[in-house]
């Protein structure tokens, strides 16, 4: 049996799963922090925070009656900062200027107005729902809060996947959901009108149908594979939510002749075949796909911080803040809680290669 491994949320040191704390920086074992990819947000955040400190050029003043669900939210205390995304469904907006202490008395504004149900505070993150179902985020680093709201997802009648891979779990008793993607090697899928208890029913049938190797359980997550090596992801998402993700196994996956044939290109492009071997195919295309994002990014870094004259450029921040924020919500499709040796080692590999680039243009 192979043995797990997790990456440290601290430092990106790979580690057994099954140590209490980092040998490394000492930091507690817990929960992957990469689980909703904030290793992103955060990195970026302090990405925005180096290029506005330079002359003070890349602040805007944010007009809160101009935002579409600005009357979702208290208004933040400053009014300096950078409007990623303003419709009737999603808004995200770095706000500058912001205290410590700022901070946390606009967590419990957003609590008198109603965002507590399923609430998780992680440090400077908290996350939690409205009764309506309104998803908030927020997070703080460096003088700057992020604030996401995401409007209730629109769920309807749900169409159970018909796949040969949908066969190995029980249909969820509510017929209430969306089918965020399926194919032939997989699913992604979401189930409304589900309880906390109606979640750990679901669990418990899954286990009963075989789902019960190397398993993982948690308050709100459960990740096994059958005898087969099938892959499920369960988690209670909160907002009466339930996440569902089946996974061929890693053996099927890349054996059919196209995988054959990329992972031939990639060797024949210069990469190095023994780096790829057992790296999950969707996994890697992800962290590729995120490291050129981020090498994209720190050039427009380095082009603004050179620049005289920043006012043409902010146009074009804002597209790129855009394709950011378009880029993380894609990300929060692909959702792990473990990895393989080989992917973690890959992970590691990518995040810190970023994370050194962004220190020395930071510094």
């Amino acid at each position: 049996m192979s043995k797990k491994i997790v990456v440290c949320r601290n430092c990106n040191t790979v580690m057994d799963k099954n140590v209490k704390v980092c040998p490394s920086c000492g930091a507690k074992n817990g929960k992957s922090f990469y689980k909703k990819w904030w290793f992103l947000l955060l990195i970026v955040v302090v990405v925005v925070a180096v290029i506005s400190s330079v002359g003070g050029n890349g602040k805007e003043k944010i007009h809160w009656n101009e935002m579409e669900l600005g009357d979702r939210l208290p208004e933040p205390q400053s009014d300096k900062g950078r409007v990623i995304s303003n419709n009737s469904e999603y808004l995200s907006i770095y706000v500058e200027e912001i205290s410590q202490s700022d901070y946390s008395a606009y967590i419990e504004e957003c609590k008198n107005m109603g965002y507590t149900i399923d609430s998780e505070k992680n440090g400077n993150v908290y996350d939690a729902f409205d009764e309506e179902g309104y998803d908030l985020s927020l997070s703080y680093i460096v003088e700057t809060m992020y604030i996401e709201l995401k409007t209730p997802a629109k769920m309807e009648i749900l169409n159970w996947p018909s796949s040969k891979i949908a066969g190995l779990l029980p249909v969820p008793e509510s017929n209430i959901g969306k089918v965020e993607w399926e194919a032939s090697y997989g699913f992604v899928v979401y189930v409304g009108e589900t309880s906390e208890d109606d979640y750990n029913d679901y669990v418990n049938a899954c286990a009963e149908n075989g789902f019960t190797e190397d398993y993982q359980k948690g308050d709100d997550f459960y990740y096994a594979d059958n005898i087969d090596g099938y892959h499920l992801s369960l988690r209670y998402e909160g907002n009466d939510t339930m996440f569902i993700r089946m996974d061929e196994p890693d053996s099927i996956s890349g054996g059919d002749e196209e995988s054959e044939l990329a992972e031939e290109e990639t060797t024949n492009d210069g990469g190095n075949a023994s780096e790829d071997n057992g790296v999950d195919p969707k996994l890697k295309a992800f962290l590729d796909e995120y490291e050129a994002f981020m090498n994209e990014y720190i050039e427009f870094m380095k082009t603004y911080e050179n620049a005289g004259d920043t006012s043409a450029l902010l146009d074009d921040y804002a597209d790129m803040m855009q394709q950011y924020a378009e880029f993380t919500e894609k990300a929060e499709s692909y959702d792990t809680e473990e990895m393989s040796a080989a992917d973690a080692a890959y992970y590691s590999e990518v995040v810190n290669r970023v994370n050194q680039k962004l220190l020395a243009v930071a510094y």
